[in-house]
């Protein structure tokens, strides 16, 4: 199965999901349960009511792989469950190779973010120096 991404239903619930949560993430520092788990039922109840089983397990596949992703980041003390329960949230509605897609599209804007920061603060050029530190250690002593 396959999202439509122009489906207007599930997009704009997914905006409002995710403008919900990043403006909660600012003021609060976390991700409440209140907004990861509705929309994750919602999401599966959306895709059971207009694809059937399959739409279940597309919605299921979504959810698993969205926290999957973030899950080893959480473990690692780099981010807060909450962040691993929203991005299974738009698994749920973007199901698994969309989630996906999702993450890699917002890791690739945040790392240019990041850069853009680096260069704002003007520390753009010792990280560099640092990385290219940590490659020469790496090849030269495996």
């Amino acid at each position: 199965m396959q999202m439509n991404y122009l489906e207007p239903v599930p997009s704009l619930f997914l905006a409002t999901v995710l403008l919900t949560g990043a403006a909660w993430d600012l003021r609060f520092h976390r991700i409440p349960n209140w907004l990861t788990f509705p929309a994750a039922a919602l999401a599966i109840a959306y895709h059971t009511a207009t694809n059937g089983f399959s739409g279940f397990l597309f919605s299921l596949e979504g959810i698993a792989v969205g926290i999957a992703i973030l899950l080893p980041f959480y473990l690692l003390g780099g981010m807060g469950a909450g962040d691993a329960k929203l991005l299974g949230a738009i698994g749920g509605v973007l199901g698994p190779k969309g989630v996906f897609l999702a993450f890699l599209f917002t890791a690739l804007v945040g790392g240019i973010y990041a850069l853009v920061l680096l260069a704002y603060h003007g520390f753009l050029k010792k990280a560099f120096l640092r990385y290219r530190i940590m490659v020469k250690t790496f090849l030269l002593t495996r």
